[in-house]
């Protein structure tokens, strides 16, 4: 499914698909998130492991944690 940033509200899980990993969940890349705002092009995602500020994503590289 791709998403737009509409279908993403801040506090919600995700993970981080970069497109050089085929959509392969279980890629060594992929990283899970909290989206932590949205504009009317990108999702924030902020990072646990990486202790960095928000960054800044295509809502179309991301997935929904529905666990």
């Amino acid at each position: 499914m791709e998403y737009t940033t509409s279908d993403f509200t801040a506090g919600e899980k995700v993970t981080f698909v970069p497109d050089h990993a085929g959509g392969d969940l279980l890629h060594a890349d992929c990283m899970d998130g909290t989206v932590y705002s949205c504009n009317k092009d990108k999702v924030f995602v902020r990072y646990t492991k990486s202790g960095l500020p928000a960054q800044a994503h295509d809502p179309r590289c991301l997935v929904k944690n529905e666990w």
